[in-house]
């Protein structure tokens, strides 16, 4: 992650938005605690409307220019997906904090625009609150109820879940799709 900051500008978002010359970087938090995860699906009231009504086990969202206060590439990434977790949810206590890799789908609007860095989250209890309930509606699934809606899940999720959790699954629609390129990220990150 290090040539991140040699070729990163902070651009207005809604210009980014429609821009694919451009990647967005969205820290993407997959949270587990005891082979439980928690699933939410995103009401109209959030504001991406391209993911309206869309389930998801990533919370996260974009790096902001405040972010960068003094940091690294590397702890830029890490202060906003701190930032991220703590804006959507309370969680009062995490066991561990693991980058799994980069997720890249230009299959459909969103991910064109978009690059994410996925992290999976050991939370230390089942305890959660949702800072924003009028945004989305979360609770705690295991893996056989996430295979019964994985077909509903977005494609980032799908993404995430086939490659480090159910492996062998087939994301929809999204076959050839690059995600987790082994290349980019060591298995000791």
């Amino acid at each position: 992650m290090g040539a991140l900051g040699e070729r990163s500008v902070f651009l207005d978002r809604k210009a980014a938005e429609d821009d694919p010359s451009h990647k967005q970087i969205i820290p993407y938090i997959l949270i587990v605690h005891r082979n439980r995860y928690l699933l939410y699906r995103r009401t109209n009231k959030q504001g991406e409307s391209r993911l309206h009504d869309k389930y998801s086990l990533g919370f996260g969202g974009h790096i902001n220019d405040t972010d960068s206060k003094g940091r690294s590439d590397t702890n830029l990434i890490l202060a906003a997906m701190v930032r991220e977790l703590n804006e959507e949810l309370f969680i009062p206590s995490v066991r561990s904090v693991q980058a799994v890799g980069f997720i890249n789908d230009d299959s459909n609007a969103v991910g064109r625009v978009h690059l994410g860095v996925a992290f999976i989250v050991d939370a230390a209890s089942a305890k959660f609150s949702v800072n924003e309930p009028e945004m989305i509606d979360a609770q705690w699934c295991d893996a056989n109820g996430i295979e019964e809606i994985f077909p509903k899940l977005e494609s980032w999720s799908q993404m995430l879940w086939a490659e480090h959790i159910k492996p062998g699954l087939e994301p929809s629609g999204l076959a050839g799709v690059a995600a987790f390129p082994r290349s980019l990220v060591p298995a000791s990150a």
